[in-house]
């Protein structure tokens, strides 16, 4: 699983609006997809709330569901 920031917004102050990225691989597209649908769904049930004591996560949406995308290791399926 590779999880990056690629984007998102702030106020400058301490509202911070990010956009995640997440990306999971296996040798198959089925078990790509497999590895993909759990996440996405602990995202949008557990998340929102959850935090450090210094952060709270305050909302978790959807931008683009998880598809089975390309990738140059052809060993590999790529799905985020």
């Amino acid at each position: 699983m590779q999880v990056q920031r690629v984007g998102g917004t702030d106020d400058g102050f301490r509202l911070d609006r990010c956009l995640v990225d997440i990306d999971v691989y296996d040798s198959t597209r089925g078990g790509a997809i497999g590895l993909a649908a759990p996440i996405r769904g602990l995202l949008m049930t557990e998340l929102r709330g959850s935090g450090p004591s210094t952060a709270v996560v305050s909302a978790v949406a959807t931008v683009s569901a998880p598809a089975i995308r390309p990738y140059e290791n052809t060993e590999l399926r790529r799905c985020g």
